[in-house]
Formats: structure tokens, C-alpha cells, sequence
């Protein structure tokens, strides 16, 4: 691979005009730092790409690194704040909308399509915690209840 050249070696400076035998430009970065225009480090020619336009020839370049998580799922949020607001408002409602919002967000959890796992089970168990509650206040309630009505007809039977 030899080339012609004309009493020029490669790593000479350019002589005081400017200008190199045979109209060759070096192959290493110039005094700026820059290559010639058209040129690749190598000496080889660049294709001409007209401005703006890229020039990706297989689409544009990969991404390198770790892959972008899944989005969050918004149920598990949902079902997080329900889960909370039914210790606050209207605990029955809400402890049933966090425990449906839980399990939808859990199966959409395994289906890949979210990542907020904790957000989804704390939801989950807020709201079951609170339909318990509910639930033993009731039967206390019905249990206070009856036990009254005996004590009332049994003060009623006995006079």
C-alpha cells in the first residue's frame, strides 16, 4: 500500500503557505484539532449526508445500559390511597375499593406491566385491615344490641 508522495511525509508541518504537494491533505488532526472536511481519522472519504438530514443507516443508535423500568401502574397508588383515606371517610367503601384496586394492581404486577409492588400490597392490607374493623364493630354492635333488648325484657317480665 504505498502512495505517491511527492516529498511529503505525513507528519510534517505544513509548509508556510498552506498548502500540500499534489493538492493531498494529512491524515492526522490539524492544528485546531479537527480533520480536513470529508475526511475520517483513516484518510477514508465521508459519504455526503445533506445537511440536517441524519445519517443513520440502520435506524438511529442503541441505547446502552440498564433498560427503562416498566411503567407504574396507577392502581397500585390507587389502591394505596383508598387504603388510606378508609381510616379517615367512609371506611367500609373504601376498604372494598382498596382490597379490588390491591388485587388488579397485583395481577397487572405479574403480568409485567407495573412495579409498584409495595404500593399495591400496603393498599391491600390497609383495606383488608379495615373491612375487619368494620366487621367486628358490627357484630359488637349487634352483640351490644341484643344484649340490651334481653336486658330490657327481662326487667319487663320480671315487674
Amino acid at each position: 500500500m504505498t502512495q505517491p508522495d511527492d516529498g511529503y511525509v505525513p507528519h510534517d508541518p505544513p509548509n508556510p503557505t498552506g498548502q500540500y504537494p499534489s493538492g493531498q491533505y494529512p491524515t492526522g488532526p490539524q492544528p485546531t484539532g479537527q480533520y480536513p472536511t470529508g475526511q475520517y481519522p483513516s484518510g477514508q472519504l465521508q459519504p455526503h449526508v445533506p445537511q440536517g438530514q441524519a445519517q443513520y443507516q440502520y435506524g438511529p443508535p442503541q441505547q446502552y445500559g440498564y433498560a427503562p423500568p416498566p411503567p407504574k401502574n396507577d392502581l397500585g397508588v390507587w389502591s394505596l390511597v383508598t387504603g388510606i383515606l378508609s381510616w379517615i371517610l367512609c371506611p367500609l367503601v373504601l376498604g372494598i375499593v382498596a382490597v379490588a384496586t390491591g388485587n388488579a394492581s397485583r395481577k397487572a404486577i405479574r403480568a409485567g406491566l407495573a412495579n409498584n409492588s409495595g404500593a399495591a400490597t400496603a393498599g391491600l392490607i390497609l383495606g383488608w385491615i379495615n373491612i375487619a374493623l368494620v366487621g367486628a364493630a358490627v357484630v359488637v354492635w349487634v352483640g351490644i344490641v341484643i344484649v340490651g333488648l334481653l336486658g330490657a325484657a327481662l326487667t319487663v317480665s320480671q315487674t
